[in-house]
Formats: C-alpha cells, structure tokens, sequence
C-alpha cells in the first residue's frame, strides 16, 4: 500500500444546489419578507425601502446557503447548520436494508419458473436484470458511505456567517458610512451591530434555520471592518 493510500488528503464536499434535491424539501428559497423589511426599515432609519429591501433578500440567500462537508480519512465532520451525520448515516442504513429485500425479492422471482416466464412477457428486454445490477452497484456505493464516522465533539461554525457579516457591513457602509465593525459587547458596541441582530435573528426565525444568535457573535468578532479597496483599512470601531 502506498504512503498516499494511507493517508487520504482531506476532502471538503459541498451539497450540488443544480442536481440536489434536499433544497425542495429543507429550504425556504422565496420567504415573505416584506413585513420583516418594513419594521427594520422604520426602527433604524433606512431611506430607501427598496434597496433594504433587496439587501435583506441576498442575506436570507446567504443564511439559507450550504456549508462544506468534511471527510478525513473515513471520518466526516458536518458543520452545525447541516443534518447531524449520525442521522444521516440513518438514512444510509435504512436504504441498505430496501436496496438488499428488493435484491432478494427480484432474484426469488428469477428463481420461480412461473414467476420469471411473466416477467419476462412483461419485461421482454430483461430490463429487470439492468436493475438487479443497478442495485448491486448501488449497495456498494451505500455501504462505502456507512462506513463512515462521525467526528465527535462540537461541530464546526457554519461557512456562511462570515459572508453573512460582510454582505451586512457592505450594506451599512453604502447606507450609512462608516462603523462597519460589528461589536456585539456593550461598552462597545457599535451603530451597526443592533440591526445586524436584528435582521440575523427575524430571518433565521423565518427561515427555520437553527444557528443561534452565539454563533454569529463568535464569527463577528473576528471580522474586520468593513471599508471600499480605495480606502484603507485601519480597523473601525466606531
């Protein structure tokens, strides 16, 4: 074996937003915020409606984004955002059982002689033979992905709260200027960080997604302030 094959490079996966189908069911793509953008509006000062507007609408894009998967070696780490693994593995399990009693209830049909002369009058092309292979590849594929573990202990920060900070601090910046640095600590607190709260907490609400308010104050603390490439940046507590 070589060194390669005993140590796997580390893989991140990201969920395939063209192909996947999970954002059907677990996303809210086209949440009614008008209400949400109106309070806001009026309670911090914001001139234009329309322009909040369309901010809020890319943050809630943000907020409902994908966050990488982990695999290192035969352990997956899976960021707070995203189904625990232990219940996705769940699901794998599950699906190894169907996929085995369908194997074996086809291949008792093939095995019956009555069985099998109707299925092939209905079925003249063989095609349930492409499938008894189709699920023998499948089984592979399943048990490959069961084999996996989970990594113990907290789970990761979810990718977008750091996208979500700056996209809000490029938003501030245009609207009202500087004090783009979002400090949640009360003696310190800035202009900035009380919307950035607020729009943060009424969309998660209303988007059924489960990051509390914690997370996003661990990840704003390590962001710098915001400012335009032609201006420097010097840190902005203001």
């Amino acid at each position: 074996m070589s060194h390669s094959d005993e140590n796997p490079p580390i893989q991140m996966l990201n969920f395939d937003q063209e192909d996947g189908i999970a954002h059907l069911h677990d996303k809210n793509w086209f949440p009614s915020l008008g209400d949400v953008n109106d309070r806001i509006v009026e309670n911090y000062g914001f001139e234009d409606r329309d322009r909040h507007f369309r901010y809020l609408a890319e943050a809630a894009f943000i907020i409902q984004g994908y966050s990488g998967i982990r695999i290192d070696g035969r352990f997956v780490t899976v960021p707070s955002d995203l189904t625990p693994y232990k219940e996705a593995a769940a699901k794998f399990q599950k699906a190894i059982q169907k996929v085995d009693e369908l194997s074996a209830a086809i291949f008792d049909i093939r095995s019956d002689a009555t069985a099998d002369t109707l299925l092939a009058h209905f079925d003249p092309k063989r095609e349930t033979s492409a499938l008894m292979k189709m699920l023998g590849q499948a089984m592979h594929i399943l048990v490959q992905i069961e084999q996996l573990e989970g990594r113990v202990g907290n789970r990761p920060i979810p990718d977008w709260l750091e996208a979500f900070c700056v996209h809000s601090q490029r938003f501030w910046h245009s609207e009202k200027g500087g004090g783009t640095r979002i400090i949640f600590e009360a003696e310190r607190q800035t202009r900035i960080t009380p919307w950035v709260e607020d729009v943060y907490v009424s969309l998660t609400k209303r988007l059924n997604v489960d990051v509390p308010l914690s997370r996003l104050k661990g990840v704003a603390r390590n962001v710098p302030a915001y400012r335009p490439e032609t201006e420097p940046n010097n840190g902005d507590a203001g």
